[in-house]
């Protein structure tokens, strides 16, 4: 692979889009999710960070002060960003639990949490786009386990803190991927 400039890929923008359990992927970056994803709207300019994670445990010999082999136990992944807008979805997304009409037609609205333990397994996607060029990162299965520590101050907007853990995916799906219509990402041969 030679150096080539024009493969250099920036996150200008994006969007993060979340659906109950289950829902379908649009099968193509090229499509927007529609209902029943909902759009987070506006994250801090940190954007989100991926972690990719790998625990192992390394199989000692009695003849080898180094290891025979190294196993890998588990691979966490997580994607984490903040929020910044205040409304049911990105309240519910953090927190969880459900918003209801305090009165028949009151304008009147009520955010209570769920049951004790309840993290909502959720379908997160997240596009970025860098001008022509899309690549949405599709989580299948995750729960928003982070610790949702926010501060009300005069002089920044709220924030509420999301991190999200991926999950097994069922029917033996991978439980995450990239789509992308990058001609770089096609692969050999194409």
């Amino acid at each position: 692979m030679a150096k080539d400039a024009t493969k250099v890929r920036v996150a200008l923008t994006g969007d993060i889009w979340v659906a109950p359990e289950g829902t379908e992927i649009p099968a193509s970056v090229d499509v927007a999710p529609a209902a029943p994803f909902v759009n987070l709207g506006f994250t801090t300019d940190d954007g989100c960070t991926f972690t990719i994670g790998r625990e192992t445990e390394d199989l000692p010999g009695w003849q080898s002060a180094d290891p025979l082999r190294t196993l890998i136990t588990s691979e966490p992944k997580q994607v984490a960003y903040t929020l910044r807008q205040l409304e049911r979805s990105t309240v519910t997304a953090t927190l969880g639990g459900t918003v209801t009409e305090t009165g028949a037609g009151s304008g009147l609205y009520r955010w209570e949490p769920g049951p004790p333990g309840e993290a909502p397994v959720s379908v997160v996607l997240i596009d970025f786009m860098d001008g022509d060029l899309t690549y949405r990162f599709g989580f299948r299965r995750a729960q928003n386990l982070g610790e949702a520590e926010f501060s009300l101050v005069r002089n920044d907007a709220i924030n509420l803190p999301n991190e999200w853990h991926v999950l097994a995916a069922s029917g033996g799906l991978k439980p995450w991927f990239i789509d992308s219509n990058d001609p770089a990402m096609a692969p050999a041969g194409a």
